[in-house]
């Protein structure tokens, strides 16, 4: 849909961004401009998604490892473990 006098004339385009870090910062930046969120609201969501991806992918490897599962045979499955696995 265009709406006259509002809708970009021409299209836009958006990067390159040289790393997807860039890119994830960049669309961070984004609801910010848009007056969603305000900065320190990016910054914290930023850092508490860094910290759910690095354990996300801990998780993934361990299995993928078979870490999980020696640990399981080892030591008697934790009940943590019980509920991802």
């Amino acid at each position: 849909m265009v709406e006259p006098g509002v809708t970009p004339r021409a299209d836009i385009v958006l990067g390159p961004w040289p790393t997807w870090t860039q890119w994830a910062h960049d669309c961070a930046l984004s609801r910010m401009w848009a007056g969603v969120h305000f900065r320190a609201a990016v910054t914290e969501g930023a850092a508490l998604g860094t910290r759910i991806a690095d354990s996300a992918y801990t998780f993934v490897d361990r299995h993928i490892r078979g870490e999980v599962g020696a640990a399981r045979r080892a030591h008697g499955a934790e009940r943590s473990e019980m509920l991802f696995c």
